[in-house]
């Protein structure tokens, strides 16, 4: 049995142009698809931030108030602050009526609320967060 080699002619020497043209195809739809899920992922980790940074702003200012202002001096108040807008408001709670009670209490409820207001940038929506927190005062 004698076996016949082939010469390798022209047409076996690479890649067809259809077949790299295919190929590069692929590769842009890859890379394109890639490249919006980092933009997604950034978006979203910049809106995290901002939420932190907001967070630890009204965390701060519920713990001005009792230490920098006085709860007694009831009311709100508000400003802005790196990119952010707050108010806290303090207002106290109602103790019953009861006779003697308001007397005998040491310590005095009150409510200290915050809020905290940013633009997101990549929506252009105002996002918010608010906490409430009751704290004790001494009586006036």
């Amino acid at each position: 049995m004698t076996t016949v080699q082939r010469e390798p002619c022209e047409a076996d020497a690479g890649f067809t142009l259809m077949e790299t043209l295919v190929a590069l195809v692929i590769f842009v739809a890859a890379i394109l698809a890639f490249e919006r899920t980092v933009a997604a992922a950034w978006r979203g980790i910049s809106a995290a931030n901002l939420r932190a940074g907001a967070v630890a702003l009204a965390i701060r200012k519920l713990e001005e108030a009792g230490t920098t202002t006085s709860l007694a001096e009831s009311g709100a108040s508000d400003g802005r602050s790196g990119g952010y807008g707050w108010s806290v408001s303090i207002e106290p709670v109602a103790v019953p009526p009861e006779p003697g009670l308001r007397a005998a209490l040491v310590v005095i409820p009150y409510w200290v609320g915050v809020t905290v207001n940013w633009q997101n940038p990549a929506t252009g929506a105002v996002d918010r967060v608010q906490y409430r927190l009751l704290k004790l005062g001494k009586p006036q």
